[in-house]
């Protein structure tokens, strides 16, 4: 659109397109030069009405073109644009007003205005690495049409004050407030640009024209300062600035003064705002370190400052992490925040300069305090520390390593990136329920030992709910525990060895034939996953020696070798149920029969069975055999109180396959829950027997097992056939009885709800079957029944909308499970998963 207004404007403003500001009317038909885009220009065109038209090749669903500038200061940017076209999610606008990147599709600091998508308004947004805040919010439907004409203006004032402006005539004479807010986060700029989001429909139809941009650089007036003062023994300081400074002034060597040593004797620039400072005499240790240092920024803003740094060599314990309040609510009588507790357990004072503290999610740098031997300092959350300041000394982290209640990771890492405490803590350790509700600390017992557990740490005595600031409740308690053992060793894909211990052990040898592991010094944990030596790779039986592995109280582990069979094809250990009688006949014993699915011999002793009681713990269990007994591949075992009865019923069973426990296997003739489970309580198995289990039509299930259909272990259970009543120890007699004669299909993995493309689930068998088909969440959380049982014979399609009561779902992963029995009550279970994704392909 070229109307004799703007180019009078043009005339007299002249083409400028310096680092501040720019005019670009497309009159010389040129993306190279007056200005310069770079980016995909190859996507665009200059029409025959000399706009700026996208015209993206086949294929492309993204296009960005971006131009130099520094327009932040007193700043406006103004341009009109067409879109043929109502705008979507997948189908939008973002103009870059500002960017410090010109890669405008990729992690970057900068604004942009985004014209378009679902709610049809036109926005301003924030961008912060890869996240984009919206900071004003324009009216909502504004686009709502097939072609929106229009002109925007953005204003910026000195002091970080926008105005976002729209013009729907694109006449420039009619603009009316979308609103205005405060934003000084970004003060910089470097590109403006377009990130244009389309589908193969909408490819050709983004008009751009008339863009005006004025303004200057934010001038600066903040002076250099230090962030970061890291000492590097025996010799050498490095220093970290906050901003940019020149090269020629960070070597200059005498911007640098050490009290008592003089000029370092080499400057070494790091980056863009560091350096390091080498001295050839190695510092006095221990000692202070008092440092001049006076530098220039490229504006002229000086630094000049002074400070001291303590040289007293780190080393692992040091601080210590002495207690920590992850759930203050309800509050006992301290803060309603969390805390944690730092203490220096050494005898001379320790700087925290460098210092990270840390959990599986969060890292956050502590500030440069320096702690006196045995003082205190307690790490709060962002604006908590005047609430926690009668306590003692205080330091706020951002961002906040947030403590998770029930328990958590956490590591306290020294200046050189290792660990220097760590503690992964459980609320059970806080000891009664009324703790466990909050308002509680956990307290350290003893800062001499490592322990991290129950044995070192519980629940504070203090009637407050902690101890923050000086000595613990529960100081000097300390409980010594019982000697280490091994509880399970076994190789995992990927030829990683698994060893789990009764408590945390470390700081020992492992040897493997003539092959040593080493467990590193001063890192403690229950259960290590360790890469077997690549000459062991080959190895069907392997044996273990532990030489010197102990405990947080130097206890060493009780066994010292142990012998395993690797799992053959890299398979998983996968013992499963095959069959439960628990309801006997007269006399009779009740059984549990497992048959070993693996590819490889599997130690007994590591195997348990337990009883779960109706909220999933375990109300009884025991191991299913000793050390060195092997259950080898292939085969089944029947275990049982009384195998002399179980025989007289079911007639004679091979020695091998029959065990014996000197306990009760606690099944219950009502009906319960049984889990199969590593030593060290985790389960892997788990299944539910009652009496509506057996056939419908059985007038009498007492006498009778429950069975799976032996080689598919994912079937429901259901009554054993024929007259034998139970198949213990040996091949179930519903051998393979019904092959799977039905396939569930779907013609596509993804769903995108708002395309209005349901999923199709295909049903097909060759018998007359009843179906029923629900829905599952990843997790194992039935949604509900998307068809309740139906009679099917041949095939059938049904379809799948991504919706779930009237609500569309989540965007992540679901499991579609069919079950199915035939007329003869012969039963299966096939599962699919399927995505629901609510976002842009």
């Amino acid at each position: 659109m070229k109307t004799s207004l703007f180019s009078c404007f043009v005339l007299l403003l002249g083409f400028t397109h310096s680092n501040a500001q720019f005019s670009e009317s497309f009159t010389d038909s040129n993306l190279n030069a007056n200005p310069a885009w770079q980016g995909d220009t190859s996507h665009f065109r200059i029409n025959q009405q000399l706009q700026l038209q996208l015209q993206a090749p086949v294929g492309s669903s993204r296009s960005i073109l971006a131009t130099t500038s520094r327009a932040m200061h007193l700043a406006s940017w103004e341009w009109w644009m067409q879109l043929d076209f109502n705008p979507s999610s997948a189908n939008y606008a973002d103009v870059y007003l500002c960017s410090n990147r010109p890669a405008l599709d990729s992690a970057l600091e900068g604004y942009f205005v985004r014209i378009g998508n679902t709610t049809d308004e036109v926005s301003l947004y924030r961008q912060t690495g890869n996240t984009r805040t919206e900071i004003i919010d324009g009216i909502d439907g504004l686009l709502d049409k097939n072609t929106n004409r229009l002109r925007i203006r953005v204003e910026r004032d000195a002091n970080g004050w926008w105005q976002l402006k729209t013009d729907t005539t694109g006449t420039g004479m009619h603009f009316r407030l979308e609103g205005s807010t405060w934003d000084g986060q970004h003060s910089q700029s470097h590109w403006f640009g377009l990130r244009l989001l389309f589908s193969a429909t909408r490819a050709n139809h983004f008009v751009f024209d008339d863009f005006v941009v004025t303004g200057s650089a934010v001038p600066d007036t903040v002076a250099p300062r230090l962030t970061a003062v890291l000492l590097q023994p025996p010799q050498a300081i490095s220093l970290v600035f906050n901003k940019v400074l020149g090269i020629p002034e960070r070597e200059r060597l005498s911007a640098y003064e050490l009290i008592g040593q003089g000029r370092p004797f080499r400057a070494q620039v790091e980056g863009d705002s560091a350096v390091k400072l080498e001295w050839l005499l190695p510092f006095a240790h221990p000692s202070w370190l008092e440092m001049d240092v006076t530098l220039f920024d490229s504006a002229g803003n000086n630094l000049d400052t002074t400070f001291r740094l303590l040289h007293h060599r780190y080393r692992a314990g040091q601080i210590k992490i002495n207690e920590l309040l992850a759930d203050p609510s309800p509050v006992a009588a301290l803060p309603e925040t969390e805390f944690i507790e730092l203490v220096n357990s050494d005898s001379f004072d320790v700087s925290l300069a460098g210092w990270t503290w840390s959990d599986p999610q969060t890292q956050a740098h502590l500030p440069g305090v320096i702690l006196a031997p045995g003082e205190h300092l307690l790490l709060v959350p962002r604006h908590a520390a005047i609430a926690w300041s009668r306590f003692g000394k205080v330091a706020e982290l951002h961002p906040w390593p947030a403590l998770n209640n029930e328990r958590d990771e956490l590591w306290l890492l020294g200046p050189d990136g290792t660990a220097c405490d760590s503690l992964f803590y459980e609320h059970t350790w806080l000891g009664t329920p009324a703790r466990m509700q909050g308002g509680y600390s956990l307290e350290r017992r003893s800062l001499e030992s490592n322990c991290m557990n129950t044995n070192n740490w519980g629940g504070s005595n203090d009637p407050s709910g902690g101890t923050p600031g000086r000595a613990n409740s529960l100081a000097g308690n300390f409980i010594q525990p019982s000697p280490p053992e091994l509880l399970l060793a076994r190789l995992e894909p990927g030829d990683t060895l698994n060893l789990q211990f009764s408590q945390a052990v470390g700081g020992g040898l492992l040897r493997i034939g003539s092959e040593t592991l080493h467990l590193p010094q001063g890192r403690i944990r229950t259960n290590w996953r360790l890469p077997l030596p690549p000459n062991l790779h080959a190895s069907d039986s392997l044996q273990l020696f532990f030489e010197e592995i102990h405990d947080c109280a130097s206890q060493a582990v009780s066994a010292t070798s142990w012998t395993f069979i690797r799992p053959k094809n890299g398979s998983k250990p996968r013992p499963v149920f095959s069959e439960i009688y628990f309801k006997p006949a007269d006399a009779g014993t009740p059984y549990v029969e497992l048959y070993n699915a693996s590819e490889t011999s599997l130690p007994l002793n590591q195997l348990w069975l337990a009883q779960l009681n109706g909220h999933g713990s375990v109300s009884q269990s025991q191991p299913l055999g000793h050390v060195g007994d092997w259950w080898m591949p292939g085969t089944y075992l029947v275990f049982c109180r009384d195998t002399a009865a179980l025989q007289r019923d079911f007639g004679p069973i091979p020695a091998y396959n029959r065990r014996e426990l000197s306990a009760s296997l606690g099944i219950l003739t009502s009906g319960g829950r049984l889990a199969l489970q590593y030593a060290n309580g985790e389960s892997f198995e788990i299944t539910t027997y009652h009496d509506s289990l057996h056939h419908p039509l059985l007038n009498q299930t007492k006498g009778r097992a429950l069975e799976k259909v032996t080689g598919h272990w994912n079937s429901t259970w259901s009554s054993s056939p024929g007259t034998t009543r139970g198949s213990p120890g040996r091949v179930n007699n519903r051998f393979i009885a019904y092959q799977q004669k039905m396939l569930l299909s779907m013609n596509k993995q993804i769903i995108r709800p708002n395309d209005l493309e349901p999923l199709l689930l295909s049903i097909s068998t060759d018998e007359p079957i009843t179906i029923e088909l629900s829905l599952w969440t990843a997790d194992g959380r039935e949604l509900g029944v998307l068809i309740s049982q139906t009679l099917l014979e041949g095939t059938a399609i049904f379809a799948f909308d991504g919706f779930w009561q009237k609500q569309p779902l989540p965007t992540g992963s679901y499991v579609v499970k069919l079950k199915y029995f035939n007329l003869e009550g012969e039963s299966g279970v096939e599962l699919n998963q399927l995505v629901v994704n609510h976002l842009s392909p």
